[in-house]
């Protein structure tokens, strides 16, 4: 190289002693040096990752343990609920028999009473026409005896006496 040329680069070089340039058997070392700590630290990545794909497969495991445990209980409190509900069931279609029978015993009830309720309306209705009769006849007395006053109210007093002694025991024979 000519002279000219080595002092132009040596010119351009930083100024630095011969200690900071750097040989190729330094890069080579320095190289070796770099590719060991990558390997190593490559190493304790592999082992970290080993590590925790261990830690999640266990937890993987407890998950599906727990969700399976967990199914267990809810299929058992599902067959527990069926088998009430199937108590409940049969204990409620019986109960619905008993209303039916009361129903159809309230409803023959009410016939009969329907029945006895008409014997009594005829009988009232029976009452009804003698009693009518009856206080006709007191009416007509009353115009006779109008005049009369203390005579009308003896009669009166008596006519209800009469009255009630012949009515009472109309009640007790509907008993």
């Amino acid at each position: 190289m000519p002279e000219a040329v080595a002092d132009t680069l040596m010119s351009h070089l930083l100024p630095a002693g011969w200690s900071d340039v750097a040989r190729a058997s330094d890069i080579d070392a320095l190289r070796t040096s770099t590719n060991e700590r990558f390997d190593a630290l490559r190493s304790e990545i592999d082992l970290f990752r080993a590590d925790t794909k261990q830690q999640f497969d266990n937890v993987r495991t407890e998950i599906d343990l727990f969700r399976a445990d967990t199914k267990e209980k809810f299929d058992k409190v599902d067959a527990r609920f069926e088998q009430l509900e199937a108590k409940l069931e049969v204990r409620f279609n019986k109960i619905d028999a008993r209303f039916e029978k009361v129903d159809q015993r309230f409803e023959q009830l009410e016939a009969s009473l329907e029945v006895r309720f008409d014997k009594i309306d005829a009988r009232f209705e029976q009452m009804e026409a003698k009693n009518d009769a009856r206080f006709n006849k007191i009416d007509e007395r009353f115009d006779e005896l109008a005049s009369m006053k203390r005579y009308v109210i003896t009669t009166g007093i008596a006519i209800v006496a009469i009255f009630c002694a012949a009515v009472s025991p109309l009640w007790f024979e509907m008993l």
